[in-house]
């Protein structure tokens, strides 16, 4: 099993970080936050994207990688 960056070596609980709800979608973070909704399963991978890629930078924040996500990346200089 591959390890993530400053993860103890463990066996981890991992499902499936999209769901959908009354016909929207939406996906799970590490912070159990809920990011969405999207169109389509395929709306909300490419919002997955969006929020891992923000959220490497360090002047990013949760809420701020969240909705880039789901207003796209265009969004990304409203915050920065």
């Amino acid at each position: 099993m591959n390890v993530r960056e400053g993860e103890q070596e463990r066996a981890w609980y991992r499902s499936d970080r999209f769901f959908k709800v009354n016909g929207e979608w939406y996906f799970s973070t590490r912070e159990k936050i809920d990011v969405g909704p999207f169109t389509s399963r395929e709306n909300a991978s490419q919002g997955l994207s969006l929020f891992v890629e923000n959220m490497q930078h360090p002047q990013s924040s949760v809420e701020s990688a969240a909705s880039v996500a789901v207003n796209g990346a265009w969004s990304w200089t409203n915050y920065h």
